[in-house]
């Protein structure tokens, strides 16, 4: 049910991005995740420390409006609502709902009862708004909906087939389907359309992928599927062709990519260690490597240079003792890309360990 691709440049496609806005603050070294408001005003990030720092993006300068110290651990998840809420989760097994006040600027929390027995991994919030899941190094998940009556946040948990910790979370764009990565190389997919219906949570698809999952994604349309895991390979099943359809791998030949999203369907945007963004495209049903996408990073030809032995070899020798990364100089980002969302409008985000947020602009 595995079908592997070499990952050959699309050579007649030249897709690039460019970086349309940047957000550096004088004082954040170091970016762990972060999330931008769907009108795209707020960004909120956290500095590798149990802070949230809010921007106000409409502001020229990206002015830092708000720093929120909450939790009592490391942010490990951000994520806005379409209604404008930001969740956050931490290590402190906590999970809030902030919502922002305009008049006075402030932003309030809500409780969320989480019943996390183990830190929270990552989060992320339906697309109708209405709901969100945390990912737990428990081996669960739990998907909460508020509760009008007690006035907060109640989780209710998911536990089966999950046999390591959770890293990645994505969401149906019905909001009726879950897909989950994990440390037990597990991609999978749960029913979560109505909780306490007898099918809330019922495994949907299981893939053992052969990896440690960094990240999953749904595609906009929800007919695509796609994980990155920890063996540098890059794995798509088209869910079009129902819960059996065969799993796609492409192998990618530098170090592993940590997140992923789905322009559309046949567009896939991963990021990680290698500093840069990387584009996969699917041409007549066959996944392929398209291209880096940082179109300031050189040489980016350097990308088939290591697709033999002596080019590698070579390539290792004259970045001796530089900093990794396939961008190699002139690179956007100068460290491991650590989050990358989806904006719209072939607009996508990344942020890295090199203290930066910058938002990009795709062309085809």
């Amino acid at each position: 049910r595995l079908r592997s691709f070499a990952a050959l440049p699309v050579e007649s496609i030249m897709p690039s991005a460019q970086v349309s806005r940047s957000i550096e603050a004088p004082d954040v070294d170091v970016v762990n995740c972060h999330a931008i408001s769907l009108d795209q005003r707020f960004l909120a990030l956290c500095p590798n420390n149990e802070e949230i720092h809010i921007y106000d993006l409409k502001e020229p300068s990206g002015e830092r409006v708000k720093v929120i110290s909450k939790h009592t651990h490391r942010v490990t998840g951000l994520s806005f609502s379409s209604h404008g809420q930001l969740a956050s989760a931490s290590e402190d097994r906590q999970a809030f709902v902030w919502t922002h006040d305009a008049a006075s600027g402030e932003w309030y929390p809500d409780i969320v009862e989480l019943k996390a027995q183990r830190a929270a991994t990552c989060i992320a919030w339906a697309p109708d708004g209405n709901r969100f899941a945390v990912g737990l190094s428990s081996r669960e998940v739990s998907v909460c909906v508020f509760d009008e009556q007690m006035s907060y946040w109640l989780a209710t948990v998911i536990r089966k087939g999950i046999k390591g910790s959770v890293t990645s979370l994505s969401w149906h764009n019905s909001s009726s389907y879950l897909a989950t990565g994990s440390t037990d190389r597990q991609l999978m997919v749960f029913d979560v359309a109505e909780i306490g219906n007898e099918t809330f949570g019922a495994v949907q698809v299981t893939e053992d992928v052969g990896a440690w999952v960094n990240a999953v994604a749904f595609s906009p349309t929800g007919r695509m599927l796609g994980c990155v895991a920890q063996d540098s390979t890059v794995r798509f099943k088209d869910l079009g062709q129902g819960q059996q359809a065969p799993v796609t791998s492409v192998q990618w030949r530098r170090h592993p990519f940590l997140q992923a999203v789905f322009m559309d369907d046949s567009t896939f945007i991963a990021c990680g260690f290698d500093c840069v963004p990387v584009l996969f495209l699917n041409s007549g049903g066959q996944w392929q490597f398209s291209t880096v996408l940082d179109v300031s990073a050189k040489p980016a030809a350097a990308v088939a240079d290591r697709e033999t032995f002596e080019g590698a070899r070579a390539l290792f020798k004259k970045t001796d003792g530089q900093k990794a990364g396939a961008g190699g100089p002139g690179a956007m980002h100068s460290n491991t890309i650590t989050a990358c969302s989806l904006l719209g409008e072939n607009r996508f985000s990344t942020s890295g360990l090199d203290g930066l947020v910058l938002v990009w602009q795709f062309s085809a």
